[in-house]
């Protein structure tokens, strides 16, 4: 049929070229052809015979399957049951050309031609008002008319077809309408084949057109304002449909307003009526405006990755625990950096797996606090807070801070949305600053309790030092004056003692190493503390035989071996011995203080050298001390 139809458009253009008058509206011809080629042949035989005669009336009746196809050149066609024009009857009846003269004006006359493809009528067509300076060219018109009727019987059989497909689809589209109007949906008719298309109202409505706007578009229309990306998505699905691979067809795409913006649908059809040998002739949809949601879900996924791009680049890990169901269901990679585990491997553990079993003792009686005030109140969250104890991939143990809110999500589960801190540096400045507090505590502890003491001592044996003059007691005064002297160098240790500790507490002191000889720093402490061993008559033996140079801060050591002897003077029963030896060991010396005292067990040696413990003991001879000198000790070394 395409050839036959490409033969009949080369006839006409070489028949209308032969004859000057008719060939000069040729380029007008060519523009018809187009017509031809899209398969509007009796649109395009109208324009032609228009064109040529001059003329403004032409009507063309076909005849087919007992209907006649009523076309007019303006656009309009339509099927029709019966012809009321008495003259088109005559012709249809007799299969001659008829010509009527014009009673008003003798210069103008119509002809109706009867159309006769292979002895077959299939027509009429009526050319009304033709001026007699036109005559001379019938014969051409006549010619023109032979060579359109053999494709024009095709043409109007298939327009028949389809015709009464549509109408079929006529009489129920306005119920159809009905039904789909509650569902807000904008429904369309497909007639498979055509360019015919047919809508509602509603979707007129949706894509911002009147239902008269919107009447007279065509399928091609219609492609033209579906955006070029979904339009070929659309035929893909519309073609596998149609080849039967799917049951419908559905999907999201955008469409041209009557503003020139692009809005979204859901567009959904199927097949409703295939002819007698299965082959799909009508297919109905509809679309729903998504618009509104598309920008929503648009929105949301670039929140989404905004957020998730957040997530991915900071140093709080953000999780998804469902409580219900006991699993991760989201964790941020910057898991790594907290414990050194992938986001798949955080994801796979337990809770039990993740902290100690004090900190999960912890967690399990804030979840089953917290419990029955959030199934009691379900649209409400539980928001909660707390410091506990995870490990690492190596099961080392971190400080964290976690911070969570615990609510139902749509699949009415628990879900708790959270964020872990490393709060490492935070807790080891809390216990640093716990440290100093109790170093305070002890500072003033030790100037109003053991520093009042010697003064104490040395103000009332003062008073009885000066009672004793006035009786001029003089076997008093050198007691009095012993007690007075004791009291005085015990207070001077103990604030020598101070000073140095609270400039090492406050990073005042410094390290001056020097080269000493740790012989005579040892016999100058012995010297200092000699007085102290008499009276208990205890021994102090300096081992160190020989002159030895050290490298060592003089200051710093004299302290240590100070406090060191007097520790262990006081320690040690009447008659007993302190010795001080060294020895060496590789590049350094080790000095030792030994005496043959009470001694201490483990518990005592973990507990001397602790600020926070405060743990002081009497003497041999109930002597008091500080608790500091060990202390500073450990300082120093």
């Amino acid at each position: 049929m395409e050839k036959l139809r490409i033969k009949e458009i080369s006839n006409l253009v070489h028949l209308i070229s032969q004859n000057e008058e008719m060939a000069s509206c040729l380029n007008s011809i060519k523009e018809i052809s187009r017509s031809l080629e899209q398969n509007n042949i009796a649109v395009a035989l109208i324009s032609i015979i228009k064109k040529i005669a001059d003329v403004s009336d032409v009507k063309l009746f076909c005849l087919t399957e007992g209907k006649y196809f009523y076309c007019d050149g303006s656009g309009r066609k339509k099927i029709i049951d019966e012809i009321e024009d008495i003259n088109i009857k005559e012709v249809l009846v007799s299969r001659r050309m008829l010509e009527i003269s014009d009673k008003k004006s003798h210069d103008n006359f119509t002809r109706i031609y009867p159309l006769i493809s292979e002895d077959n009528l299939i027509g009429a067509i009526k050319i009304a008002n033709i001026k007699e300076s036109k005559r001379n060219i019938l014969h051409y018109l006549e010619m023109i008319l032979y060579h359109f009727t053999n494709i024009l019987q095709y043409e109007i059989s298939e327009k028949i077809k389809f015709q009464n497909i549509f109408e079929h689809f006529e009489r129920n589209f306005n119920r159809v309408s009905l039904i789909v109007d509650t569902t807000n949906a904008g429904i369309w008719e497909w007639v498979v084949g055509t360019d015919i298309v047919a809508t509602d109202k509603r979707f007129a409505q949706i894509i911002g057109y009147t239902v008269d706007e919107i009447s007279s578009m065509t399928i091609k229309d219609f492609s033209e304002i579906i955006h070029p990306d979904d339009l070929r998505q659309l035929k893909v699905l519309i073609g596998r449909h149609l080849k039967g691979e799917s049951e419908l067809f559905e999907n999201e795409l955008r469409l041209k307003n009557k503003s020139g913006e692009y809005i979204w649908v859901y567009c959904r059809g199927k097949i409703i009526n295939r002819d007698e040998n299965g082959n799909p002739t009508l297919v109905t949809g509809a679309i729903n405006d998504i618009n509104d949601k598309k920008a929503y879900e648009l929105e949301l996924k670039a929140n989404e990755k905004k957020y998730r791009l957040i997530a991915e680049n900071m140093h709080d890990v953000i999780w998804v625990y469902n409580l219900s169901k006991n699993k991760f269901i989201y964790m941020s990679p910057s898991i790594y950096y907290l414990r050194g585990l992938t986001v798949e491997e955080a994801m796979a553990e337990k809770l039990e797996d993740i902290m100690t079993p004090e900190s999960l003792n912890r967690v399990k009686d804030v979840i089953k606090k917290e419990m029955p005030k959030l199934l009691e109140h379900k649209h409400e969250s539980v928001i909660v807070a707390m410091d506990i104890q995870q490990y690492r991939k190596d099961r080392s143990q971190v400080w964290v801070e976690i911070s969570a809110k615990a609510g139902f999500n749509s699949d009415n589960e628990i879900e708790v949305i959270g964020t872990t801190r490393n709060i490492e540096e935070r807790k080891n400045m809390e216990k640093e600053l716990l440290s100093t507090i109790r170093t305070k505590d002890k500072f003033f502890s030790i100037i109003s309790h053991d520093l009042r003491n010697p003064f104490n001592s040395i103000i009332g044996f003062s008073s009885l030092l000066m009672d004793s003059i006035k009786k001029k007691d003089y076997e008093s005064l050198e007691e009095y004056a012993g007690y007075i002297f004791n009291a005085s160098h015990r207070a001077m240790d103990l604030l020598k003692n101070l000073l140095e500790w609270s400039r090492s507490q406050t990073g005042t002191i410094e390290f001056n190493p020097e080269y000493i000889d740790i012989y005579e720093t040892v016999n100058e402490a012995v010297r200092l503390l000699q007085d102290f061993a008499n009276r208990k008559s205890i021994s102090l033996i300096n081992n160190i035989s020989t002159p030895v140079k050290i490298v060592a801060d003089k200051n710093m050591l004299s302290t240590v071996l100070r406090n060191l002897i007097s520790n262990a003077i006081k320690f040690t029963y009447p008659n007993g011995k302190v010795e001080i030896s060294m020895k060496s060991d590789k590049n350094s010396f080790i000095i030792s203080v030994k005496d043959n005292g009470v001694g201490m067990d483990k518990n005592i040696m973990s507990e001397i050298f602790s600020l926070e413990s405060n743990y002081t003991s009497l003497g041999t001879e109930k002597e008091k001390g500080t608790g500091l000198g060990l202390i500073l000790c450990k300082e120093f070394v």
